[in-house]
């Protein structure tokens, strides 16, 4: 009986082993709770040579000074007998502080105790917008029907100006070449070249002549029939009477002031 007992509690036991073996532990969540990131709006960095790119270059600012100021000029006479002329030139500055044209212009020949007035709107000056600190040119050739035997001519130039809104076609003229030709006229050869962005069916060009003292001896001032597109440059050759003989052996620097228009 005593082993009987014995038999059934260990039967007991294994069979209380085998239901635990059976019924898994429950399983522990551990994991993290999900966590939701906030949107965040990112504004990009702006290309700054793009930024300058799309709006351009600034149009400079002007005041509403007008004015302008006679640097230099150079008179004389040439021709024989009843065939004399009176040259005149100026070089002027923009002292203002706004593009000007000039309007008017008068010149006072001095000659042999006499005097020679002439008022006149210089050629295309309508056109010839000259901007603050920029230079130009004026110039006149008059006959003369007086009697004089004067190697020495001077001259007095007073010019007026006024405000402009116009755009300057700005031209240049590069490589230029003097040569001094038989009988008496001197070539000046170059090209003309378009540094604007306006295209322009129409020009005018000054070239001044200095000698080693910086002084002016002559001006000259020519049209190229040519349309010129912005970056456009064309060649030139222009024939100069009535200036100095032996301009080319005189001249030590050429300058030059050149617009476009149409």
């Amino acid at each position: 009986m005593k082993k009987l007992l014995i038999v059934i509690i260990t039967v007991l036991l294994l069979a209380s082993c085998q239901k635990n073996r059976e019924e898994p532990a429950a399983v522990v969540d551990i994991s993290q709770p999900e966590i939701i990131m906030p949107e965040v709006q990112v504004t990009p960095v702006p290309d700054e040579s793009r930024t300058k790119e799309a709006a351009g270059t600034p149009k400079p600012e002007y005041g509403t000074n007008a004015g302008i100021t006679v640097i230099r000029t150079v008179s004389f006479i040439y021709g024989e007998n009843e065939d004399l002329m009176l040259y005149g030139a100026a070089e002027y500055t923009n002292s203002g502080d706004c593009p000007v044209t000039v309007t008017s212009a008068v010149f006072t020949f001095s000659l042999g105790g006499a005097e020679v007035t002439n008022e006149f709107v210089p050629v295309l000056s309508e056109y010839d917008v000259v901007l603050p600190g920029q230079n130009s040119y004026v110039t006149l050739w008059l006959p003369y029907e007086g009697e004089t035997a004067a190697n020495e001519v001077t001259l007095s130039v007073s010019l007026k100006c006024e405000r402009t809104d116009k755009t300057r076609i700005e031209l240049v003229l590069d490589d230029l070449y003097l040569a001094d030709n038989y009988p008496g006229f001197t070539t000046l050869s170059g090209t003309v070249r378009n540094i604007s962005d306006t295209e322009c069916s129409l020009n005018l060009a000054y070239a001044g002549f200095y000698d080693e003292t910086g002084s002016l001896i002559g001006v000259w001032y020519f049209t190229k029939n040519a349309t010129l597109s912005g970056g456009d440059e064309k060649n030139f050759v222009v024939h100069m009477t009535g200036l100095p003989s032996g301009l080319s052996l005189k001249t030590a620097e050429i300058r030059s002031a050149a617009f476009g228009f149409n």
